[in-house]
Parts: structure tokens; sequence; C-alpha cells
């Protein structure tokens, strides 16, 4: 009987570990969710609009849509992208649907374009994503006064921490602003990466990536089709959705509910 707890139990958390073990998937994009654009004109230089766009900063509602056991399912969420490189999303039309692969590596994702050797991107985003996160989902939380501006910044923060691999936001290199950036989410953003210390492991989330094309970008030179070039080579914008992992208590108290549980079959078996 010993053993047979003890297989269940463990077969009982393996599956909680392996629950976000996904097959391709497929989605289209519904539109913008929280967050605000960048400012007027070309506001904010990203590495696929490299003279400047009026970039939106937030989350985008997603609808995605698989095949579980042959039975088609669609669900909705709201995430946050990964590609500062292409911004392209694929929504409405006669075939909305676009093929996304999947991860819950941030490691794996970035290593062909971490310059750090020591998975820099992944443990940053880690950490801002156990720091700031949760402040996305709700509003007037200080000194992060107001949603859509701390989401707005959130997503600004992430960009820098992949695409410049550093922690500030400014007038130079890949992610840039200029005199026409709102300067309210730029302070914010820098605000959050100044907290970004690196002296602590983090894994508070679990990590979904629905994977379009090719990270790192190409040489936008000339678009082709009324699309931006960095899109063309690429394809379609990265996303990544967050669940919060499991306290050790939690698991704990999930084993010791199993496990009285099955005590209580155990008892009820013996009495029959």
């Amino acid at each position: 009987m010993a053993r047979t707890f003890t297989k269940t139990l463990f077969a009982s958390l393996f599956c909680l570990a392996t629950a976000n073990a996904f097959a391709d998937v497929h989605i289209e994009w519904l539109g913008h969710g929280v967050g605000h654009h960048s400012g007027p004109g070309n506001s904010l230089i990203m590495p696929g609009h490299p003279n400047g766009v009026n970039e939106w900063l937030g989350t985008h509602k997603l609808l995605i849509g698989e095949n579980i056991d042959g039975v088609w399912v669609e669900k909705i969420e709201y995430a946050f992208c990964l590609d500062p490189w292409d911004n392209v999303y694929k929504g409405g039309g006669l075939n909305p649907w676009e093929q996304y692969s999947t991860s819950t590596s941030l490691q794996d994702h970035f290593s062909t374009i971490d310059k750090s050797g020591n998975d820099f991107i992944a443990n940053a985003i880690s950490e801002l994503y156990a720091k700031f996160y949760e402040a996305t989902l709700q509003p007037n939380v200080p000194p992060l006064w107001e949603v859509e501006h701390t989401t707005a910044a959130f997503q600004l923060a992430m960009w820098e921490i992949i695409a410049d691999q550093d922690l500030f936001v400014d007038h130079t290199k890949l992610v840039a602003t200029n005199s026409l950036t709102d300067m309210s989410i730029v302070d914010l953003a820098n605000w959050m990466l100044d907290q970004i210390t690196g002296d602590t492991y983090y894994n508070d989330y679990e990590f979904t990536l629905y994977v379009n094309g090719t990270l790192g970008g190409c040489t936008p030179e000339v678009p082709t089709g009324g699309i931006s070039p960095a899109s063309d080579c690429l394809g379609y914008q990265d996303y990544v959705i967050v669940r919060r992992t499991p306290e050790p208590a939690s698991l704990l108290l999930l084993a010791t509910a199993l496990g009285g549980g099955m005590l209580v079959g155990l008892r009820r078996r013996k009495s029959v």
C-alpha cells in the first residue's frame, strides 16, 4: 500500500510540473490590451524601426487555439511581446490564424542572442516579473501610480533587457528615446530596471513563450509588401504569458491533501 501511495503522489506532482508542456498552437491577434503608445510620431527607436515609431507599449489580446485530443480548444490570453525586432500581428481577414511553436524556457529562447554567457536576459526578465508583474494587473500601487503607465513601462523595460542587454533606457542603442518619447513611461521603466539586482534567482512564475520567426533581427533596409522590413524577414511577434509558480508550502499542502484523501479511501475500503 505504501508503494502505491508513493507512486500516486509523485505522479500527481509530476502532472503539475509538466502541465505547461504544449504542442504547436495557432494565434489570432485581437487587439491591444492595457498600456500606452510611446508618444507621437517617431517617438521610440526600435530594432525593427530604426527611424522611430509610435510604439504600442503594453499587453496584447490573443485568441489561442490548439487541438487537444482531437478537439479544437480556444482561449483568450493577454500577453507581453518578447521580440523587439518584430511588431507585426496576425489578425482579421480570411485567415487570421498564424502557427506558433511553444517553449517554457527563457534561457533556451534567448541563448542565441544573450551576450553575457550566464543567462542575463532570462534572469533579468524573471526578476522583472517577480518584482513588478502584479503591478501591471492592478491600479494605484505606489509608486506605480497608474496601471496603463505601469504596463507600458514594464514592456519597455523588458525590451531594453532583451535588445540592449542592460538596465537603462536612454537615447542610444537599439531601444532608444528621443524628444517625442513620453518620458513618464521611460522614467518608470528605468525605476523598475534599477531594482534588478541580479543577486537572487527568481522562479515566481512559469513562462509560456509563443514563438514565430527568428529572434535577433535581420538588416531592415528596404520594406517589401508594405510591411516593415524586419517583419518581412522574421515573421510575427513573439509573446509570453505567465502563471504563478506554486509555492513549496502549496505543494506540501497539496501532497498532504492527496495523502489524506487516499488514506480516507483506504479506511473506507477496509471498512467494507
